[in-house]
């Protein structure tokens, strides 16, 4: 008679009964890893569609290709009724730079304001035009809004911004008003990168690469009935990640020193 090859069951130990506690079939078997992993993910992912849930974890352990899912509002959780809204230019009150951490397509999405003057300076001194990414503020003249992936490129971190350090490592002051730029800051391991300078990873610090940025523009947003998404004037939609994966994959022509919005998003298209 020939014996049947072992199962993987076979060489599982068996849990030790606690009192009260019912018979286990010999038919059930125990939670398998892969099963466990499996139903993690789909918990973790699940959570990140609820309002407020693992918005901010996720993203530091989630892969790239959850970023995907084309054109749509930059939104942020509304603390009174805890649901997702679009992020509007209202928003972005207050004297530059103003700094705002949002969700776009399941990832971290970072909204700067900040002062035109400071990226005219920065593209007098590289060279290029440091505004491609950046879109004109439409009520504030003298102001430009620009979005980054919140992922810091070192180790997948949400990244901050600090408003006492200087633009760069080699330039504190890009406008020369006597004030520090700020910069980006990952608080996990100090990892830095320019915004006045199309998110440029400052040497000496972690991060391998720039930061990705964002295609956008500012347009009223109809709202969503399926994504429980309300309408919105002035709303930040985002278009398209661009991957930075060097330190100078921009247009870097030199004859475009300074034009706002060069590589806006136009939406009718996207």
């Amino acid at each position: 008679m020939t014996e049947s090859a072992p199962s993987p069951d076979d060489f599982r130990p068996t849990p030790a009964k606690l009192p009260g506690q019912p018979e286990r079939k010999s038919s059930e078997s125990l939670l398998s890893r892969r099963d466990f992993i499996k139903r993690s993910v789909q918990l973790a992912v699940a959570g990140a569609l609820v309002p407020g849930v693992l918005s901010q974890l996720l993203p530091a352990v989630a892969p790239d290709a959850l970023g995907g899912g084309g054109a749509g509002p930059i939104i942020r959780c509304d603390p009174s009724t805890n649901s997702k809204i679009p992020i509007t230019v209202a928003d972005l009150d207050g004297a530059a730079p103003v700094v705002v951490t949002a969700e776009w397509n399941f990832l971290p999405a970072v909204i700067y304001k900040v002062h035109k003057s400071k990226l005219q300076g920065s593209a007098a001194k590289r060279g290029y035009n440091t505004a491609q990414f950046a879109v004109q503020h439409p009520t504030e003249d003298d102001m430009a809004i620009m979005v980054s992936q919140g992922k810091c490129k070192h180790l997948g971190c949400t990244v901050g911004f600090n408003k006492g350090l200087g633009g760069s490592s080699d330039v504190s002051d890009y406008d020369g008003d006597g004030l520090p730029d700020g910069r980006i800051l990952c608080p996990c391991h100090q990892g830095q990168y320019d915004i006045h300078d199309l998110a440029l990873n400052v040497p000496g610090t972690p991060p391998p690469a720039p930061l990705n940025v964002i295609r956008f523009n500012v347009a009223n947003y109809g709202g969503d009935a399926n994504r429980a998404l309300p309408a919105a004037a002035n709303a930040i939609i985002g278009a398209e990640l661009l991957v930075q994966n060097g330190p100078r994959e921009a247009n870097l022509d030199p004859s475009k020193a300074f034009a706002l919005g060069s590589q806006a998003a136009d939406l009718e298209a996207a």
